[in-house]
């Protein structure tokens, strides 16, 4: 039997009509990255811890004090919300945090949220027009007002195929609830590290044409510390 996620508020924030992306870590898409690049540019901290007893209790420490490894990030002057964690969140605990996400988001009268997943076997339907930077990223809706934030941006449907992870969840759980959930899926085959990161960036700037991330500033080199419970693992960017 699994135990109950938990989400604690730490700040009470307005984020009525607001955003939140999911960055939880997956794997091939650097998502620690993106969530790192984007809380810094908006200057983001953290709001909400959501634990439970399953998780890895290794914490990171910075400057003495200990980072809880699962939170969702916020900031006054933004109403986007960055839920980001130092671990792979356990396949039998995805549906959980997906339901708990799902409350958490229209108990603050979210509006949309945003997920990532790589690329797969997947059929694409094409949009009606094109960006340079929507020709590696395609989208799955929960629900016909999501669909039109596809249609309107012009990236790829995802006609048929596989989404799985939180991010497939995340879909379910917000057809249920009829809540407006995007999964984007971003190509990474022969991909570097730094134009995932750069992607995934992008994909959030295509679907919210009222927000404008700046990606110069995603360094060319950096060593990341991925991992802090197995093998440090440095990665070049």
């Amino acid at each position: 039997m699994t135990s109950t996620i938990e989400f604690r508020q730490i700040i009470q924030t307005q984020l009525r009509g607001g955003i939140l992306v999911d960055c939880t870590k997956s794997p091939g898409l650097h998502n620690q990255l993106v969530a790192k690049h984007l809380i810094e540019q908006l200057k983001m901290k953290p709001i909400v811890v959501f634990d439970c007893d399953d998780f890895p209790s290794t914490v990171k420490v910075i400057e003495g004090k200990p980072n809880f490894p699962a939170q969702i990030y916020s900031s006054l002057n933004s109403k986007i919300c960055i839920a980001t964690s130092d671990f792979v969140i356990p396949r039998t605990h995805e549906k959980q945090l997906a339901r708990g996400l799902i409350g958490w988001t229209k108990k603050q009268s979210i509006g949309l949220i945003i997920s990532f997943s790589d690329m797969r076997q997947s059929h694409i339907k094409t949009g009606e027009k094109k960006e340079a930077t929507a020709t590696d990223i395609s989208a799955a809706y929960s629900t016909e007002s999501a669909k039109q934030r596809i249609a309107q941006s012009g990236i790829d449907f995802v006609e048929y195929g596989s989404i799985s992870g939180l991010a497939g969840a995340l879909l379910s759980e917000g057809l249920w609830n009829n809540v407006d959930v995007l999964a984007l899926q971003i190509k990474t085959e022969s991909s570097t590290i730094k134009q995932i990161v750069e992607r995934t960036i992008q994909a959030i700037d295509i679907v919210l044409p009222e927000v404008k991330f700046d990606i110069s500033s995603v360094e060319t080199r950096d060593k990341i510390e991925l991992d802090l419970s197995g093998d440090r693992a440095n990665i070049e960017k």
